[in-house]
Protein backbone atom coordinates (compact mmCIF):
# COMPACT_ATOMS: atom_id res chain seq x y z
CA UNK A 1 0.00 0.00 0.00
CA UNK A 2 0.88 3.58 -0.72
CA UNK A 3 2.85 5.24 2.26
CA UNK A 4 0.81 8.47 1.94
CA UNK A 5 -2.62 6.76 1.47
CA UNK A 6 -2.14 4.38 4.50
CA UNK A 7 -1.55 7.60 6.85
CA UNK A 8 -4.16 9.44 5.33
CA UNK A 9 -6.73 6.98 6.21
CA UNK A 10 -5.21 6.93 9.98
CA UNK A 11 -5.24 10.98 9.84
CA UNK A 12 -8.87 12.46 9.31
CA UNK A 13 -6.94 16.00 8.95
CA UNK A 14 -5.66 14.50 4.93
CA UNK A 15 -9.55 13.93 3.99
CA UNK A 16 -9.56 17.29 3.19
CA UNK A 17 -7.50 16.34 -0.09
CA UNK A 18 -8.91 13.00 -0.24
CA UNK A 19 -9.70 13.20 -3.70
CA UNK A 20 -6.29 13.97 -4.63
CA UNK A 21 -4.67 11.45 -3.22
CA UNK A 22 -7.38 9.11 -5.13
CA UNK A 23 -5.93 10.37 -8.07
CA UNK A 24 -2.40 10.10 -7.29
CA UNK A 25 -3.04 6.45 -5.58
CA UNK A 26 -4.97 5.57 -8.82
CA UNK A 27 -2.26 7.03 -11.24
CA UNK A 28 0.74 5.11 -9.24
CA UNK A 29 -0.85 2.05 -9.94
CA UNK A 30 -1.61 2.87 -13.67
CA UNK A 31 2.17 3.71 -13.66
CA UNK A 32 3.21 0.88 -12.06
CA UNK A 33 0.76 -1.47 -15.15
CA UNK A 34 2.29 0.23 -17.61
CA UNK A 35 5.57 0.07 -16.88
CA UNK A 36 5.73 -3.44 -16.12
CA UNK A 37 3.83 -4.63 -18.89
CA UNK A 38 4.93 -1.71 -21.80
CA UNK A 39 8.49 -1.29 -20.57
CA UNK A 40 8.24 2.28 -20.92
CA UNK A 41 9.26 5.10 -18.82
CA UNK A 42 6.48 7.49 -17.82
CA UNK A 43 8.08 10.71 -18.38
CA UNK A 44 7.04 12.85 -21.63
CA UNK A 45 9.42 13.00 -24.75
CA UNK A 46 10.26 16.54 -25.55
CA UNK A 47 11.77 17.17 -29.41
CA UNK A 48 14.82 19.74 -29.68
CA UNK A 49 18.09 20.68 -28.70
CA UNK A 50 18.69 22.15 -25.03
CA UNK A 51 19.87 25.61 -26.62
CA UNK A 52 17.54 28.28 -24.37
CA UNK A 53 15.28 30.46 -26.18
CA UNK A 54 16.16 34.30 -24.91
CA UNK A 55 12.67 36.10 -24.98
CA UNK A 56 11.78 39.24 -22.97
CA UNK A 57 8.29 39.17 -22.90
CA UNK A 58 6.46 36.32 -21.21
CA UNK A 59 4.19 33.65 -23.42
CA UNK A 60 0.46 34.60 -23.35
CA UNK A 61 -1.29 31.48 -24.43
CA UNK A 62 -4.09 29.05 -23.58
CA UNK A 63 -4.13 26.73 -20.70
CA UNK A 64 -2.10 23.50 -20.56
CA UNK A 65 -2.74 19.73 -21.10
CA UNK A 66 -3.33 17.90 -17.94
CA UNK A 67 0.65 17.96 -16.34
CA UNK A 68 1.64 15.22 -13.81
CA UNK A 69 3.85 15.24 -10.72
CA UNK A 70 5.51 12.53 -8.60
CA UNK A 71 8.76 12.71 -7.42
CA UNK A 72 9.51 9.56 -6.73
CA UNK A 73 9.66 6.43 -8.50
CA UNK A 74 7.15 3.33 -7.59
CA UNK A 75 8.85 0.49 -6.01
CA UNK A 76 8.07 -2.29 -3.11
CA UNK A 77 7.02 -0.55 -0.10
CA UNK A 78 9.65 -2.05 2.79
CA UNK A 79 8.48 -2.75 6.48
CA UNK A 80 9.71 0.51 7.50
CA UNK A 81 10.26 3.65 5.24
CA UNK A 82 10.74 7.50 5.41
CA UNK A 83 8.12 9.63 4.25
CA UNK A 84 7.61 11.75 1.66
CA UNK A 85 8.27 15.47 2.59
CA UNK A 86 5.61 18.47 2.56
CA UNK A 87 5.02 21.30 0.33
CA UNK A 88 8.05 23.06 0.80
CA UNK A 89 7.93 25.78 3.28
CA UNK A 90 10.71 28.76 2.77
CA UNK A 91 9.39 31.26 5.34
CA UNK A 92 9.57 28.91 7.95
CA UNK A 93 12.74 29.39 10.89
CA UNK A 94 16.05 28.25 9.83
CA UNK A 95 17.28 25.12 11.57
CA UNK A 96 20.04 25.79 13.99
CA UNK A 97 22.01 22.99 13.10
CA UNK A 98 25.49 22.44 10.95
CA UNK A 99 25.29 22.68 7.61
CA UNK A 100 24.39 19.52 6.19
CA UNK A 101 22.94 18.02 9.35
CA UNK A 102 18.93 16.97 9.68
CA UNK A 103 16.82 15.25 11.23
CA UNK A 104 14.65 12.23 9.60
CA UNK A 105 11.29 10.60 10.46
CA UNK A 106 10.91 6.86 9.83
CA UNK A 107 7.59 5.44 10.61
CA UNK A 108 6.58 1.69 9.74
CA UNK A 109 3.81 1.86 6.64
CA UNK A 110 0.60 2.52 8.50
CA UNK A 111 2.25 5.44 10.24
CA UNK A 112 3.11 4.40 13.74
CA UNK A 113 6.19 3.11 15.10
CA UNK A 114 7.82 6.30 14.47
CA UNK A 115 11.72 7.19 15.17
CA UNK A 116 13.29 10.76 14.83
CA UNK A 117 16.73 10.47 13.67
CA UNK A 118 19.34 12.79 13.30
CA UNK A 119 22.08 12.76 11.08
CA UNK A 120 25.05 14.81 10.40
CA UNK A 121 26.52 15.83 7.06
CA UNK A 122 27.90 12.17 6.26
CA UNK A 123 24.52 10.37 7.43
CA UNK A 124 25.94 9.87 10.81
CA UNK A 125 23.38 8.96 13.23
CA UNK A 126 24.13 11.20 16.45
CA UNK A 127 24.90 10.01 20.13
CA UNK A 128 21.40 10.21 21.77
CA UNK A 129 19.55 9.44 18.97
CA UNK A 130 16.97 7.78 17.09
CA UNK A 131 13.72 8.78 19.21
CA UNK A 132 10.76 6.58 19.68
CA UNK A 133 7.69 7.94 19.37
CA UNK A 134 4.21 6.83 20.33
CA UNK A 135 0.83 7.16 18.13
CA UNK A 136 0.76 8.57 14.17
CA UNK A 137 3.30 10.83 12.66
CA UNK A 138 3.98 12.23 9.52
CA UNK A 139 6.82 14.76 8.50
CA UNK A 140 5.05 17.88 8.03
CA UNK A 141 4.44 17.10 11.70
CA UNK A 142 8.09 18.09 12.34
CA UNK A 143 10.18 21.58 12.90
CA UNK A 144 13.63 23.04 13.90
CA UNK A 145 14.00 25.88 15.89
CA UNK A 146 17.16 28.12 15.22
CA UNK A 147 18.29 26.79 18.07
CA UNK A 148 18.51 23.26 16.71
CA UNK A 149 15.39 21.78 18.99
CA UNK A 150 13.31 19.64 17.25
CA UNK A 151 9.35 19.37 17.75
CA UNK A 152 7.19 16.19 16.67
CA UNK A 153 3.82 16.20 16.94
CA UNK A 154 1.49 12.86 16.93
CA UNK A 155 -1.81 11.83 17.10
CA UNK A 156 -3.01 9.20 20.12
CA UNK A 157 -5.75 7.07 20.11
CA UNK A 158 -8.46 8.69 21.29
CA UNK A 159 -7.74 11.60 18.76
CA UNK A 160 -5.64 14.22 20.94
CA UNK A 161 -2.28 15.85 19.62
CA UNK A 162 1.11 15.08 21.53
CA UNK A 163 3.99 17.60 21.18
CA UNK A 164 7.14 16.72 21.86
CA UNK A 165 10.76 18.42 21.82
CA UNK A 166 14.05 17.38 21.82
CA UNK A 167 17.45 18.92 22.15
CA UNK A 168 20.13 18.29 19.66
CA UNK A 169 21.77 15.46 22.13
CA UNK A 170 18.66 13.89 22.04
CA UNK A 171 17.55 14.40 25.27
CA UNK A 172 13.77 15.48 25.96
CA UNK A 173 13.25 19.35 26.89
CA UNK A 174 11.64 20.26 30.26
CA UNK A 175 8.33 21.19 30.21
CA UNK A 176 7.28 18.88 27.06
CA UNK A 177 5.70 17.01 26.06
CA UNK A 178 1.91 19.04 25.89
CA UNK A 179 -0.93 17.88 24.34
CA UNK A 180 -3.74 20.03 21.97
CA UNK A 181 -7.60 18.71 20.95
CA UNK A 182 -7.47 17.31 17.59
CA UNK A 183 -5.24 15.73 15.12
CA UNK A 184 -2.09 17.22 14.01
CA UNK A 185 -1.05 19.59 11.35
CA UNK A 186 1.55 21.46 10.53
CA UNK A 187 4.78 22.54 13.01
CA UNK A 188 6.29 25.78 12.61
CA UNK A 189 8.78 27.65 14.86
CA UNK A 190 8.74 31.68 15.39
CA UNK A 191 11.93 33.14 15.30
CA UNK A 192 11.51 33.91 19.15
CA UNK A 193 11.27 30.50 19.78
CA UNK A 194 7.14 30.19 19.73
CA UNK A 195 5.93 26.93 18.91
CA UNK A 196 3.20 27.02 16.40
CA UNK A 197 1.48 23.95 16.54
CA UNK A 198 -2.39 23.27 13.93
CA UNK A 199 -4.87 20.52 14.85
CA UNK A 200 -7.73 19.37 13.04
CA UNK A 201 -10.59 19.78 15.36
CA UNK A 202 -13.30 19.23 13.31
CA UNK A 203 -14.42 18.27 9.61
CA UNK A 204 -14.59 21.79 9.02
CA UNK A 205 -12.21 23.71 10.91
CA UNK A 206 -8.68 23.99 12.43
CA UNK A 207 -7.18 25.19 15.07
CA UNK A 208 -3.34 26.76 15.68
CA UNK A 209 -2.06 26.64 18.89
CA UNK A 210 0.97 28.46 20.11
CA UNK A 211 3.79 27.09 23.23
CA UNK A 212 6.98 28.99 24.65
CA UNK A 213 10.29 27.00 24.27
CA UNK A 214 9.12 25.87 28.21
CA UNK A 215 6.02 23.86 26.77
CA UNK A 216 3.63 27.05 27.93
CA UNK A 217 0.66 27.65 26.26
CA UNK A 218 0.72 31.38 24.87
CA UNK A 219 -1.53 33.42 25.50
CA UNK A 220 -4.22 34.20 22.97
CA UNK A 221 -4.01 31.06 21.56
CA UNK A 222 -5.67 28.43 19.92
CA UNK A 223 -7.11 30.44 17.17
CA UNK A 224 -9.73 28.88 15.35
CA UNK A 225 -9.40 28.74 10.88
CA UNK A 226 -12.76 29.32 9.34
CA UNK A 227 -14.24 27.97 6.49
CA UNK A 228 -14.65 23.82 5.04
CA UNK A 229 -11.58 22.57 4.92
CA UNK A 230 -9.06 24.67 6.64
CA UNK A 231 -5.84 24.26 4.85
CA UNK A 232 -2.92 25.50 7.39
CA UNK A 233 -0.49 28.38 8.16
CA UNK A 234 2.83 29.67 7.19
CA UNK A 235 5.19 31.99 9.38
CA UNK A 236 6.38 35.00 8.24
CA UNK A 237 10.08 36.03 8.97
CA UNK A 238 9.18 37.99 11.81
CA UNK A 239 6.72 35.26 13.35
CA UNK A 240 3.27 36.61 12.08
CA UNK A 241 0.92 33.70 11.30
CA UNK A 242 -0.72 33.26 8.06
CA UNK A 243 -3.40 31.54 7.84
CA UNK A 244 -5.30 30.26 5.03
CA UNK A 245 -8.09 28.19 3.78
CA UNK A 246 -11.32 26.87 1.06
CA UNK A 247 -15.00 28.11 1.34
CA UNK A 248 -17.44 26.37 -0.65
CA UNK A 249 -15.14 23.13 -1.37
CA UNK A 250 -16.60 20.83 -3.94
CA UNK A 251 -16.86 17.17 -3.10
CA UNK A 252 -16.03 13.93 -5.19
CA UNK A 253 -13.96 15.80 -7.24
CA UNK A 254 -10.46 15.35 -8.95
CA UNK A 255 -8.50 18.08 -7.75
CA UNK A 256 -9.25 20.73 -5.16
CA UNK A 257 -12.18 22.76 -6.54
CA UNK A 258 -13.53 26.04 -4.20
CA UNK A 259 -15.97 28.60 -4.82
CA UNK A 260 -13.24 30.98 -2.51
CA UNK A 261 -9.68 31.42 -0.91
CA UNK A 262 -9.04 33.27 1.86
CA UNK A 263 -5.70 34.32 4.00
CA UNK A 264 -5.34 36.24 7.01
CA UNK A 265 -2.30 37.09 9.13
CA UNK A 266 -2.29 37.19 13.26
CA UNK A 267 0.25 38.61 15.43
CA UNK A 268 1.61 37.14 18.31
CA UNK A 269 -1.31 37.37 21.01
CA UNK A 270 -3.68 35.67 18.99
CA UNK A 271 -5.16 38.69 17.49
CA UNK A 272 -5.63 39.25 13.35
CA UNK A 273 -3.51 42.06 12.46
CA UNK A 274 -5.49 45.34 11.37
CA UNK A 275 -6.16 46.00 7.89
CA UNK A 276 -8.70 44.21 5.43
CA UNK A 277 -8.00 40.59 6.74
CA UNK A 278 -9.09 37.99 5.37
CA UNK A 279 -8.62 39.08 1.98
CA UNK A 280 -10.33 36.52 -0.83
CA UNK A 281 -9.18 35.18 -3.91
CA UNK A 282 -12.06 33.89 -6.63
CA UNK A 283 -11.54 29.98 -6.59
CA UNK A 284 -9.03 27.57 -5.65
CA UNK A 285 -5.74 29.56 -5.11
CA UNK A 286 -2.55 28.51 -4.04
CA UNK A 287 -0.42 28.36 -0.52
CA UNK A 288 0.70 31.47 0.24
CA UNK A 289 4.23 32.44 0.18
CA UNK A 290 5.85 35.41 2.64
CA UNK A 291 8.45 37.90 1.79
CA UNK A 292 11.07 38.93 4.04
CA UNK A 293 8.50 42.89 4.42
CA UNK A 294 5.85 40.65 5.11
CA UNK A 295 4.42 40.92 2.00
CA UNK A 296 2.10 37.88 0.69
CA UNK A 297 1.93 36.51 -2.61
CA UNK A 298 0.16 33.82 -3.84
CA UNK A 299 -1.40 32.44 -7.40
CA UNK A 300 -4.88 32.78 -8.18
CA UNK A 301 -6.97 30.46 -9.71
CA UNK A 302 -6.85 31.76 -13.16
CA UNK A 303 -3.07 32.05 -13.22
CA UNK A 304 -2.50 35.47 -11.55
CA UNK A 305 0.34 36.28 -9.34
CA UNK A 306 -1.22 38.21 -6.49
CA UNK A 307 1.00 40.53 -3.83
CA UNK A 308 -0.38 41.98 -0.96
CA UNK A 309 1.35 43.98 2.02
CA UNK A 310 0.69 43.50 5.73
CA UNK A 311 -2.49 45.46 5.61
CA UNK A 312 -3.96 42.91 3.42
CA UNK A 313 -3.74 45.74 0.25
CA UNK A 314 -3.19 44.98 -3.06
CA UNK A 315 0.56 45.88 -3.82
CA UNK A 316 1.09 48.44 -7.09
CA UNK A 317 2.23 46.58 -9.68
CA UNK A 318 0.11 43.38 -9.32
CA UNK A 319 -1.50 40.79 -10.45
CA UNK A 320 1.24 39.31 -12.93
CA UNK A 321 -0.37 36.96 -15.49
CA UNK A 322 1.23 33.69 -15.77
CA UNK A 323 1.23 32.07 -19.15
CA UNK A 324 -1.29 29.80 -18.08
CA UNK A 325 -3.19 28.73 -14.77
CA UNK A 326 -1.23 26.67 -11.90
CA UNK A 327 -0.28 23.81 -13.09
CA UNK A 328 0.89 22.45 -9.24
CA UNK A 329 -1.32 21.39 -6.24
CA UNK A 330 -2.74 24.04 -4.66
CA UNK A 331 -0.43 23.33 -1.27
CA UNK A 332 2.79 24.14 -3.58
CA UNK A 333 3.07 27.98 -3.31
CA UNK A 334 5.47 30.44 -5.54
CA UNK A 335 9.31 29.82 -4.69
CA UNK A 336 10.68 32.84 -2.62
CA UNK A 337 14.62 32.98 -4.10
CA UNK A 338 17.52 34.28 -1.97
CA UNK A 339 17.39 37.83 -2.84
CA UNK A 340 13.69 38.18 -2.65
CA UNK A 341 12.30 37.27 -6.10
CA UNK A 342 9.30 34.94 -6.98
CA UNK A 343 10.04 32.21 -9.40
CA UNK A 344 8.22 30.41 -11.23
CA UNK A 345 9.14 26.63 -13.33
CA UNK A 346 7.14 26.30 -16.45
CA UNK A 347 7.44 22.93 -17.80
CA UNK A 348 6.82 23.10 -21.54
CA UNK A 349 2.81 21.86 -22.63
CA UNK A 350 0.39 21.63 -26.08
CA UNK A 351 -1.75 24.03 -26.44
CA UNK A 352 -4.97 23.49 -28.09
CA UNK A 353 -3.95 23.51 -31.66
CA UNK A 354 -1.44 21.28 -31.29
CA UNK A 355 1.32 23.94 -30.64
CA UNK A 356 4.08 22.99 -27.95
CA UNK A 357 5.38 25.95 -25.65
CA UNK A 358 9.13 25.92 -24.02
CA UNK A 359 9.70 24.94 -20.67
CA UNK A 360 10.40 28.08 -19.00
CA UNK A 361 11.26 29.98 -15.63
CA UNK A 362 9.64 33.36 -14.88
CA UNK A 363 11.28 35.25 -11.87
CA UNK A 364 9.37 38.49 -10.59
CA UNK A 365 10.66 41.35 -8.51
CA UNK A 366 8.71 42.55 -5.65
CA UNK A 367 7.37 44.97 -7.64
CA UNK A 368 5.35 42.91 -9.89
CA UNK A 369 7.78 43.40 -13.04
CA UNK A 370 9.90 40.02 -14.71
CA UNK A 371 13.54 39.98 -13.28
CA UNK A 372 16.40 41.58 -15.75
CA UNK A 373 17.70 38.93 -17.66
CA UNK A 374 14.58 36.84 -17.26
CA UNK A 375 12.42 34.19 -18.22
CA UNK A 376 14.56 31.71 -19.03
CA UNK A 377 13.72 29.73 -22.02
CA UNK A 378 14.10 26.48 -23.42
CA UNK A 379 12.83 23.91 -25.56
CA UNK A 380 13.55 20.91 -23.80
CA UNK A 381 11.96 19.13 -21.22
CA UNK A 382 12.89 20.46 -17.29
CA UNK A 383 10.68 17.47 -15.84
CA UNK A 384 12.20 15.16 -13.06
CA UNK A 385 11.38 11.11 -13.69
CA UNK A 386 8.23 10.09 -13.71
CA UNK A 387 6.14 6.66 -13.39
CA UNK A 388 2.52 7.53 -13.29
CA UNK A 389 -0.06 9.09 -15.68
CA UNK A 390 -2.20 11.94 -14.66
CA UNK A 391 -0.56 13.47 -11.71
CA UNK A 392 1.63 16.20 -11.26
CA UNK A 393 4.73 17.44 -12.73
CA UNK A 394 7.78 18.25 -10.61
CA UNK A 395 10.88 19.93 -11.66
CA UNK A 396 14.39 19.08 -10.15
CA UNK A 397 16.17 22.23 -9.35
CA UNK A 398 17.91 23.73 -6.51
CA UNK A 399 19.09 27.55 -5.58
CA UNK A 400 22.32 28.29 -4.11
CA UNK A 401 23.28 30.84 -1.03
CA UNK A 402 24.48 33.16 -3.56
CA UNK A 403 21.03 32.78 -5.76
CA UNK A 404 22.23 30.36 -8.24
CA UNK A 405 19.31 28.12 -10.15
CA UNK A 406 20.83 24.94 -11.03
CA UNK A 407 18.08 23.01 -13.50
CA UNK A 408 18.32 19.63 -15.69
CA UNK A 409 17.45 19.60 -18.74
CA UNK A 410 16.80 17.01 -21.27
CA UNK A 411 15.88 15.76 -24.62
CA UNK A 412 15.84 12.50 -26.17
CA UNK A 413 19.62 12.48 -27.42
CA UNK A 414 20.95 13.56 -24.24
CA UNK A 415 20.31 15.43 -20.70
CA UNK A 416 22.68 17.59 -18.57
CA UNK A 417 22.24 20.30 -15.10
CA UNK A 418 22.27 23.94 -16.37
CA UNK A 419 23.67 26.60 -14.02
CA UNK A 420 21.99 30.14 -14.34
CA UNK A 421 23.11 33.09 -12.25
CA UNK A 422 20.65 36.00 -10.59
CA UNK A 423 20.05 37.92 -13.64
CA UNK A 424 19.38 34.36 -15.83
CA UNK A 425 22.21 33.59 -17.72
CA UNK A 426 24.37 30.50 -18.17
CA UNK A 427 27.30 30.41 -15.55
CA UNK A 428 30.42 29.75 -17.00
CA UNK A 429 31.82 26.21 -17.02
CA UNK A 430 28.24 24.82 -17.01
CA UNK A 431 26.17 23.16 -18.52
CA UNK A 432 27.60 19.64 -17.43
CA UNK A 433 27.10 16.83 -19.81
CA UNK A 434 25.24 13.73 -17.86
CA UNK A 435 25.89 10.10 -19.01
CA UNK A 436 24.09 8.53 -22.17
CA UNK A 437 20.43 7.29 -21.04
CA UNK A 438 20.63 9.43 -17.81
CA UNK A 439 17.50 11.40 -16.09
CA UNK A 440 17.73 13.24 -13.04
CA UNK A 441 15.48 12.76 -9.78
CA UNK A 442 16.72 14.90 -7.49
CA UNK A 443 19.28 17.91 -7.31
CA UNK A 444 19.99 19.26 -3.60
CA UNK A 445 22.61 21.48 -2.21
CA UNK A 446 25.86 19.88 -0.47
CA UNK A 447 28.24 21.25 1.45
CA UNK A 448 30.93 23.72 0.23
CA UNK A 449 28.20 25.00 -3.15
CA UNK A 450 28.58 21.44 -4.63
CA UNK A 451 25.40 20.24 -5.90
CA UNK A 452 24.54 16.72 -5.13
CA UNK A 453 22.51 15.38 -8.54
CA UNK A 454 20.38 11.68 -8.12
CA UNK A 455 20.21 9.85 -11.47
CA UNK A 456 18.07 7.70 -12.67
CA UNK A 457 19.22 5.34 -15.66
CA UNK A 458 16.77 5.56 -18.33
CA UNK A 459 18.64 3.71 -20.95
CA UNK A 460 16.15 1.08 -21.73
CA UNK A 461 12.69 0.58 -21.60
CA UNK A 462 11.51 0.35 -17.85
CA UNK A 463 14.41 0.97 -16.68
CA UNK A 464 13.19 4.43 -15.70
CA UNK A 465 11.04 2.72 -12.88
CA UNK A 466 13.76 0.53 -11.53
CA UNK A 467 14.61 1.93 -8.07
CA UNK A 468 17.45 -0.23 -8.00
CA UNK A 469 18.97 1.68 -11.84
CA UNK A 470 19.44 5.36 -9.51
CA UNK A 471 22.66 6.36 -8.36
CA UNK A 472 24.14 9.97 -7.33
CA UNK A 473 27.11 12.43 -8.65
CA UNK A 474 28.42 15.86 -7.18
CA UNK A 475 29.26 18.64 -9.48
CA UNK A 476 31.44 21.59 -8.32
CA UNK A 477 30.04 25.05 -8.48
CA UNK A 478 32.87 25.38 -11.50
CA UNK A 479 30.72 22.39 -13.20
CA UNK A 480 32.78 19.81 -12.89
CA UNK A 481 32.71 16.69 -11.43
CA UNK A 482 33.99 16.13 -7.90
CA UNK A 483 36.12 13.69 -6.88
Amino acid sequence: MHRELAHRRLNPRHQRRHMNAKRRAASLLLGVVLAACAGTPGSPTPAGSLSPVPSPTPITTPGPTAPSRSATPPSAAPTLTAPSPSPPGPTAAASGLPAGWHHELVCREDGTGCQLHLYDVAGREQPGWPRDLVGGCWSENVAVGSDGVAYVACTTEDEQTVVRSFAVTGSPRPGWPVEATGWPGVVHVGPDGTVYVETMTGPEQSAIHAFGPDGRPRSGWPRTLPGLMAQGFTLAPDGTVVGWWYEDLKEDTLGTQAARTKYTMIGPDGQTLPGRWPITSIGTATAPVIAQDGSLFYVSATGKVWGHDRSGNVIDGWPYQLPYPWPWPPEWPPELRPDGTLMFILGGWTADDGTRSDSEVIVLTTSGRVASGWPYRTNASLDGVRCCIDCYSYFPHAVSADGTLYLAPWTEDRAEVVALDRRGQVVTGWPYRLPAGSRVVELEMGSAGRLAVTLQDCSAPGRCCDSDASRQITLTPAGELAP
